[in-house]
């Protein structure tokens, strides 16, 4: 077996230079009624700060947000749906946590790019 292996690395973001020493922690919180996953759900902002505060509790370094579910079944939510509900909760988990990286996860490009032009960092794509 392979000894564990890591090697620091440092991560531009649009607020401030991350620099990881050690493995980070990713957290999902979800910003639906119905993800798949139901434990990552949080619905309004006083659930989401509550649920982001947990996670950092808990461990996480970066909180990845999503706002629509791709769960089979799920109701189809727009472009402008999606891109309220992540810039709420955003500003949700912003309002207990101002410096914790945020990663959202989106398929649509337009809602990444509002989300990074409104001071959110990262994307990633499913």
């Amino acid at each position: 077996m392979t000894p564990y292996s890591f090697t620091p690395f440092s991560m531009r973001l649009p607020r401030r230079l991350i620099t990881a020493d050690r493995p980070l922690v990713m957290a999902i919180l979800n910003a639906t009624p119905d993800s798949f996953y139901a434990a990552s759900r949080a619905d309004g902002a006083d659930a989401i700060a509550r649920r982001a505060e947990r996670l950092i509790a808990d461990g996480a370094d970066v909180i990845d947000l999503g706002a629509y579910s791709s769960r089979p079944g799920a109701d189809e939510v727009s472009p402008q749906e999606e891109t309220d509900r992540l810039l709420a909760a955003c500003r949700a988990v912003r309002s207990v946590a101002p410096d914790i990286p945020l990663s959202v996860d989106t398929f649509r490009a337009e809602v990444a790019r509002i989300a990074v032009e409104e001071g959110e960092p990262t994307s990633s794509t499913t």
